[in-house]
């Protein structure tokens, strides 16, 4: 089950293509510091939020999703995709399958040397509006 965590913000600001809020930082949270977070969503129903509503903010963790994205699916594009470049730019066979594994040997690199930031990648989502409406719409974020 993805982990969540509700978190109490303001809306900053709403246009048409979605709200900033500005997440209130809590005593708990080792990650605020004292400082407001603004985070910006696209819920399906912009016409229930103005600037100044309290609304609540669910960061959903999905680390099964996330890991099987990053370990399985992107290396396969990664290698097919720079041995079909490689190939178009002339390389013999043996010398384009070769650096492809390189090219994946580096993303894997890459994905080590990173791995506590990918640790903090989390969804979040609008849980409820001022007028008890409700957005469903997720957006990713860093």
């Amino acid at each position: 089950m993805p982990k969540q965590i509700l978190h109490s913000a303001v809306v900053e600001s709403v246009d048409e293509d979605g709200i900033t809020v500005s997440l209130k930082s809590s005593p708990r949270s080792a990650s605020a510091h004292g400082h407001s977070h603004l985070i910006y969503l696209s819920p399906d129903d912009l016409h229930c939020y103005s600037a100044g509503d309290n609304v609540t903010v669910v960061e959903t963790q999905l680390p099964g999703q996330k890991a099987f994205t990053l370990v399985y699916l992107t290396p396969v594009a990664v290698l097919v995709g720079s041995l079909l470049l490689l190939l178009a730019a002339g390389l013999p066979k043996g010398a384009a399958g070769i650096s492809s594994l390189g090219v994946l040997a580096l993303y894997y690199l890459a994905l080590y040397v990173f791995r506590r930031k990918l640790d903090k990648v989390s969804c979040f989502s609008v849980e409820t509006a001022p007028q008890g409406a409700a957005g469903s719409n997720a957006a990713p974020t860093a």
